[in-house]
């Protein structure tokens, strides 16, 4: 059973979402207290676009299972920051899912998914910047958006709920300036690859040009003579530039 959960954790209605781009985050640990802990790697919210210009909301990651005692289920909360309408806007979603240990068994790590297809209007244009999980203390769940056809659960965590603007500011810095790094460490390889390149071309004229003016010279030499007039060392010469198409120069 997945339990999937929704509420709003800011003034202005949020997203949760990992962008129109759907990259993925850095790993996120989920200590689990004495027990070890879970790493989620490899995080994704949203899928798309797809050729119609849909985004898909479906909260995907990989569970490593680092912890020390036997356990069934466990129901992870997350709280999410993103940015909207070229980085101008916060959004920030709170949700909660359920991954069930029965399923790995046999192996270190578990593809988990789960949908939020209500969502689906409301990620266009986000690009997630952070994600934050947590064991759900004591497993408390409450139900939110109950006149919905479908329930809905959420941690029943209180009122204590984070303001992650700075935190998303932060994360959105760095992200640009990654990417900034990223991009000059292009331009770099790439002037790099280009000054090869052109030496590498130089280099070929230059040889081109002497071999040019090599067999220009054997040609004035050797033109007007006989075949049986020539040396050994001319007819070699005369031999290697004919294989260049030299011979005679144009």
């Amino acid at each position: 059973m997945v339990r999937r959960g929704l509420s709003s954790i800011a003034p202005i209605l949020a997203v949760l979402s990992i962008g129109a781009y759907g990259q993925a985050l850095p790993d996120i640990p989920v200590p689990m207290g004495d027990r070890g802990a879970l790493v989620l790697t490899h995080p994704r919210f949203i899928e798309g676009p797809d050729p119609f210009g849909a985004y898909r909301p479906r909260l995907t990651f990989d569970v490593v299972d680092h912890t020390t005692t036997p356990w069934n289920s466990i129901t992870i909360h997350f709280d999410i920051g993103a940015t909207c309408n070229g980085g101008k806007e916060i959004r920030q979603w709170s949700v909660s899912a359920d991954v069930e240990r029965d399923t790995i068994k046999t192996s270190p790590s578990y593809p988990y998914g789960t949908d939020f297809g209500f969502l689906e209007d409301r990620v266009r244009g986000c690009r997630t910047e952070l994600i934050r999980a947590q064991p759900c203390p004591g497993g408390s769940m409450k139900a939110v958006l109950p006149t919905t056809p479908e329930s809905w659960w959420t941690c029943s965590l209180g009122n204590d709920r984070p303001d992650l603007t700075e935190e998303i500011r932060s994360a959105q810095l760095r992200r640009a300036n990654t990417a900034k790094g990223l991009a000059e460490k292009r331009k770099r390889e790439q002037a790099e690859e280009d000054a090869r390149v052109q030496k590498v071309r130089a280099d070929e004229e230059a040889k081109t040009a002497a071999q040019r003016a090599a067999c220009s010279s054997v040609y004035r030499n050797t033109a007007n003579k006989k075949l049986g007039d020539l040396t050994v060392k001319e007819l070699q010469q005369v031999q290697a530039c004919q294989t260049l198409g030299m011979y005679p120069p144009h």
